[in-house]
């Protein structure tokens, strides 16, 4: 918890209005980022994003993620299993950087991926069966 809130503290002498809104670049982490006396990755996958990314590539991918979401909304898709997923991983994500790790970051999507396709499945044969009645 320490080197979390010391990142975060490093993290706000670092970053300035630019860097703020368009990141630093790839891996600019690295350059505020202390673990062990040594430069080491964040405990935060959005925290992550952020600095490498900015606000603005950060909001319109989020953004993306809603606008999909809401679009399985309005078609009546039962996700709530999915969503849970969806959810557990965001949070989990605010204390953790697993998703960009190349084992857990693949299993994670992969259940995500699978959990929208068993539901797009339960309702186009749900949609099949009302047809044929």
């Amino acid at each position: 918890l320490g080197v979390r809130f010391e990142n975060f503290v490093r993290y706000l002498e670092w970053v300035d209005l630019e860097k703020f809104l368009f990141g630093g670049g790839a891996l600019s982490f690295l350059e505020y980022s202390i673990q062990y006396g040594r430069p080491g990755h964040l405990d935060s996958f959005f925290a992550k994003i952020l600095s490498d990314h900015g606000v603005f590539f950060t909001s319109f991918v989020l953004l993306g993620f809603v606008a999909v979401a809401l679009q399985s909304l309005n078609r009546n898709y039962r996700l709530a299993g999915s969503l849970s997923l969806v959810i557990f991983i965001a949070v989990f994500s605010l204390v953790n950087e697993a998703l960009s790790s190349v084992k857990s970051g693949h299993f994670a999507f992969f259940a995500i991926g699978l959990s929208f396709a068993l539901a797009h499945q339960r309702m186009m044969k749900k949609a099949s069966l009302n047809v044929i009645d």
